[in-house]
């Protein structure tokens, strides 16, 4: 594995704190980095994390008739943690997205509960507890945001949760067909929604760079 697909796994929260040594033997080398294609899903065995090395990826509700945009992930996001130890899986489903090739590391429940049970200081217990409490954070911040929505606020959307580079600009990496595609929409309804937030004075645009002018106002959608 690269040492920077390495390092994203051992910078992560739920591991800050903790033994490398253990990180390493109980956890990188117990998982499995699997890739790809846009419009792939992203399968996920029923209790275990995956953490997106590179690539994008949208979560959907798994109600087919709506088709609900939840959120993106980028490298360094985990999906799975709140089904580790679930009666059963969640009902999301996870695309890959963008130009080229999605990768995610798979890590399986045993390694975590092997890591829970070697541990001496129980600091990835509480990594875990402070991970979980904050996802239900957002969630319930969120829930008025579930039902899919219009162009703009799935663009939104994207925008809100794509990582800002050292100039403070959000670098979409995609083209405006793989980005009308991750966000369910056409390509006029993407480009109507760009005119939309530039002409409100949320966002201005230069080729695939976005630079976020009010974060109020794009958290309002």
């Amino acid at each position: 594995m690269k040492q920077v697909y390495k390092n994203i796994i051992l910078s992560h929260n739920l591991f800050r704190g903790c033994s490398e040594k253990d990180i390493k033997k109980i956890i990188i080398d117990g998982g499995k980095p699997l890739s790809f294609r846009s419009g792939d899903i992203m399968e996920t065995d029923f209790r275990s994390v995956g953490i997106l090395l590179s690539g994008r990826g949208a979560i959907y509700s798994s109600d087919k008739s709506r088709h609900t945009l939840l959120r993106f992930i980028s490298p360094g996001d985990a999906v799975g943690v709140a089904g580790l130890f679930a009666a059963k899986a969640p009902e999301t489903q996870i695309i890959a997205c963008g130009d080229g090739k999605s990768e995610m590391f798979f890590i399986g429940r045993e390694a975590f509960e092997q890591l829970m049970n070697e541990e001496s200081d129980g600091q990835f217990r509480t990594n875990l507890i402070k991970f979980l409490s904050d996802r239900v954070t957002f969630l319930n911040s969120r829930i008025d945001c579930v039902t899919g929505g219009s162009a703009e606020r799935r663009l939104a959307l994207f925008i809100k949760n794509s990582p800002v580079d050292s100039s403070g600009c959000v670098s979409l990496g995609m083209s405006m067909t793989a980005l009308a595609h991750a966000l369910d929409i056409g390509r006029a309804s993407l480009y109507r929604a760009f005119d939309s937030l530039q002409s409100d004075g949320i966002i201005t645009r230069d080729g695939d760079r976005i630079t976020v002018l009010s974060r109020d106002a794009l958290d309002n959608y």
